[in-house]
């Protein structure tokens, strides 16, 4: 019997796999359950969890499930920040081929629902990695880490340990790469690969250069990589100009996001920023702090980064809401460039990242100025 912990999208699509599979599975503590399959966001001292392993039953995540019951081809994809960028290239690239896959895990899509796919391009939070005992990657690969989740995780050393899961049980023949920093992937690679695209900032260059060493691991040409490279288009919310010089970067859920959108973009930026309080270190802003004019933040942490901005002498004014900081933006008469990239999660005032992004959009396009 299979405890499913957790009824959101995780736990319903596992229910209905048991379903169509004539698995038993249970919603219901009480029920004399062999193993529990946890959704990501529940922790680890869960009142549940906690029983369940003093007894000596197992607590997983759906991948872990998802492996043990499909055979299929892994590319496991894990680090704090590229993702999702770097797990839509592979599958867009993958497509260009006519190679049939999916993309499934945290970028949004159960992996329960994609066992029909022989390739599966999994996003994997530090959350999931937790719940891995025996998942083994054909092709894994770590974007990169830095601090996040402080409160989900003990300590930064336990959130490291946690995204090093993804390779502890490859063998000879699977292929890790640990992209941290890019130093491995241009060994990989001998040289520094140019790419034609769409995508901007230095660290979509490295989500490429990510991208393309998967695929070329795979055994896909080289210039059949950067052909399909060319033709994909960035992902919304991330750095996304969807007016001239405004630009939405709702998927920045931590510091070292936004410094990296800050980069991209021109100097004398107004800044948008804030949300829920996790603990996060916006001390690596300091070496991109003189490229922002202005800084109007919002929610949980907004006073918090009116203490930071203000004591590296930037212009800042702290709001309670995201409807409140775009109408003082609108009030502003000059900007050079306009950037929403929140370096905080969203659930302080928003169901996700994209919920906020496309709030974000519609209160600018609602009264264009």
């Amino acid at each position: 019997m299979i405890l499913i912990l957790g009824s959101g999208v995780t736990g319903k699509s596992v229910a209905n796999y048991c379903e169509k599979h004539s698995l038993d599975y249970t919603f219901d503590e009480t029920s004399d359950y062999r193993v529990v399959v946890k959704s990501p966001g529940i922790k680890y001292n869960n009142r549940i969890v906690v029983e369940a392993l003093k007894k000596g039953i197992e607590v997983i995540s759906d991948i872990e499930l998802a492996y043990r019951l499909h055979k299929a081809y892994y590319i496991g994809i894990t680090g704090t920040n590229g993702k999702t960028t770097v797990v839509s290239l592979i599958k867009h690239i993958f497509e260009v081929n006519n190679i049939d896959c999916e993309a499934v895990g945290n970028i949004g899509n159960p992996i329960f629902d994609h066992l029909d796919k022989k390739i599966l391009i999994i996003e994997l939070s530090s959350f999931q990695l937790l719940g891995i005992k025996e998942f083994k990657p054909n092709i894994a690969l770590i974007t990169n880490i830095s601090r996040a989740h402080m409160d989900y995780h003990d300590s930064y050393e336990e959130y490291i340990n946690a995204k090093h899961r993804i390779h502890m049980n490859m063998e000879k023949d699977n292929v890790f790469v640990n992209s941290n920093m890019n130093s491995d992937l241009k060994s990989y690679n001998d040289k520094v690969i140019e790419f034609e695209s769409s995508l901007i900032g230095e660290h979509n260059k490295e989500n490429m250069l990510a991208a393309y060493t998967v695929a070329k691991c795979y055994g896909l040409e080289p210039e059949k990589i950067k052909a399909a490279i060319k033709t994909f288009k960035g992902l919304e919310h991330r750095i996304e100009e969807f007016i001239p010089n405004v630009f939405n970067d709702s998927k920045a859920t931590n510091p070292v996001s936004m410094l990296k959108a800050i980069e991209t973009l021109d100097d004398e930026l107004t800044l948008i920023c804030g949300g829920q309080n996790r603990h996060e270190d916006f001390s690596v802003l300091i070496p991109v702090i003189n490229k922002i004019k202005q800084v109007i933040c919002y929610g949980e942490t907004k006073n918090i980064l009116v203490d930071f901005f203000s004591k590296h002498s930037v212009n800042v004014l702290g709001v309670n809401t995201l409807t409140q900081a775009v109408q003082i933006t609108k009030l502003i008469k000059e900007h050079n460039q306009i950037l929403f990239s929140p370096g905080c999660s969203s659930f302080d005032q928003f169901k996700s990242y994209r919920d906020r992004g496309k709030k974000f959009k519609k209160l600018f396009v609602q009264n264009m100025y």
